[in-house]
C-alpha cells in the first residue's frame, strides 16, 4: 500500500534505522504516570511546534497522492503559543522533547521552549489575567520595557493585562529563569 510508505524531505523512503532511533529517544518502555503532580506544570516560554513524535523531520506519504506530499507534513500536530499552559508528561531520553497535554492537544514540543510554573507564578498570572487579557489579532512583536526583542505574538496568543495607553498595551510575558523556572516579564504591545 503505497499510503503506508513514509518518505524524507529527499522523496526517499525512511528507513527502519529513522524509526528505530525515534522510538529508543521517546524511552517507550518507560511507564508514563498519569496521576496529576505539581511539578509538571509548565507554560511556553516560546511559541513552539507540536509534532506527533519528538523529531522535526517531516514525514510525508506519496507525493503522487494528492494532499500527501510536500508541504503536508504528518508529524505536524499544531502550534503552541507562548503563554499557554502545559502538562510535561514524559521526556525523551535525550531531554530535547517532552510530551505535552495542551488545552486542546497532547503530542511533543522543544524542552527549551518550556518552564515549570510553581504556585507563586500561577497565582500571580490568574490575578493579572483577572484584571484584563490581550488577545493577539494581528501578529506583533513584544518588546520589554527598554525596547528589547522578547517574542513574537501570533493571531490567538493570549497574554494578562497590566495597563493600556493611547498606543500599547503592557502585558505579562513567561520567561524561563537559569533553572528552567517561569518568571513574569512585563512587555510592551503596539495596539
Amino acid at each position: 500500500n503505497p499510503k503506508k510508505i513514509a518518505y524524507g524531505e529527499n522523496y526517499r523512503p525512511y528507513d527502519m534505522k529513522w524509526f528505530t532511533k525515534i522510538a529508543a529517544n521517546m524511552s517507550l518502555n518507560d511507564r508514563v504516570n498519569l496521576n496529576y503532580s505539581p511539578i509538571q506544570r509548565a507554560i511556553a516560554v516560546d511559541n513552539l511546534l507540536m509534532r506527533t513524535l519528538p523529531t522535526m523531520d517531516p514525514l510525508f506519504y506519496n507525493f503522487k497522492m494528492a494532499g500527501e506530499g510536500y508541504p503536508f507534513d504528518n508529524l505536524q500536530e499544531t502550534a503552541v503559543f507562548i503563554g499557554m499552559p502545559l502538562y510535561v508528561i514524559k521526556q525523551s531520553a535525550d531531554k530535547e522533547w517532552s510530551l505535552v497535554i495542551a488545552s486542546d492537544d497532547i503530542g511533543w514540543v522543544k524542552t527549551s521552549g518550556l518552564a515549570k510554573v510553581d504556585d507563586k507564578f500561577i497565582q500571580a498570572w490568574q490575578s493579572a489575567a483577572k484584571t484584563g487579557v490581550v488577545a493577539i489579532t494581528q501578529q506583533n512583536s513584544l518588546l520589554d520595557k527598554s525596547g528589547e526583542f522578547r517574542a513574537i505574538a501570533y493571531n490567538g496568543t493570549s497574554l494578562p493585562l497590566v495597563k493600556q495607553n493611547e498606543s500599547n498595551y503592557e502585558v505579562l510575558l513567561p520567561v524561563a529563569n537559569l533553572q528552567r523556572k517561569a518568571e513574569i516579564m512585563p512587555v510592551v504591545l503596539n495596539k
